[in-house]
């Protein structure tokens, strides 16, 4: 399965969301990074969208709390595989 392609107009709308928003899509078993919003550069302190897609194709959980981290895997494993929503909290360090 090929990455989703965002139109021009879907992605310029992603990316100036003003809430920190990252997109993903499960593909070929795994979990691939696809777009970040603005607000998420700045959350994050990445200084591009290239940057933050590619930090997060490295390591996904890099932000999230190492006590989180399987639990986190869990769920988008299953939201993945049409198994439950997601629905999760986590913390972020």
């Amino acid at each position: 399965m090929k990455a989703y392609a965002f139109s021009d107009d879907t992605r310029a709308f992603i990316e100036n969301v003003p809430i920190p928003i990252a997109v993903y899509q499960y593909v070929d078993e795994q979990i691939r990074p696809l777009l970040v919003s603005r607000a998420y550069l700045g959350l994050f302190g990445y200084s591009s969208s290239e940057e933050a897609v590619y930090g997060l194709g490295r390591d996904l959980y890099r932000n999230v709390h190492p006590d989180d981290i399987a639990r986190m895997e869990k769920c988008a494993y299953d939201f993945a595989m049409h198994k439950h929503d997601y629905d999760v909290v986590f913390r972020n360090r």
